[in-house]
């Protein structure tokens, strides 16, 4: 079962969208990213930023997120390794809430 974070914040940066062709599949992908900011605790002085993406075509439009929005988004999280045996770790947007919605 896939483990969901809910957090509550703003879009500060939305960055462009980015497009290319699978190599394992051959298909095609779009994706796009966006920088989110919070507060994690009651009394930080300085936001919390995290750089989310949203993965497909049909959620970059259904999503929509703009620039200073208060959204509630969320995000999915997974380690990869790269080729070079680098770890990075990946920070997938699953949906996005604006005003009064359900919780998870």
């Amino acid at each position: 079962m896939e483990q969901v974070i809910q957090l509550t914040g703003r879009v500060a940066e939305v960055l462009t969208v980015q497009s290319g062709i699978s190599q394992r599949t051959g298909n095609s992908w779009k994706s796009q990213e966006f920088i989110f900011e919070y507060f994690a605790w009651s009394g930080q002085q300085n936001a919390t930023k995290i750089c989310c993406r949203i993965f497909g075509e049909e959620n970059i439009t259904k999503f929509n997120v703009k620039p200073l929005e208060e959204i509630t988004v969320y995000l999915s999280i997974s380690a990869n390794k790269s080729e070079n045996g680098r770890w990075f770790n990946e920070v997938r947007c699953t949906n996005v809430w604006r005003g009064n919605q359900p919780q998870l």
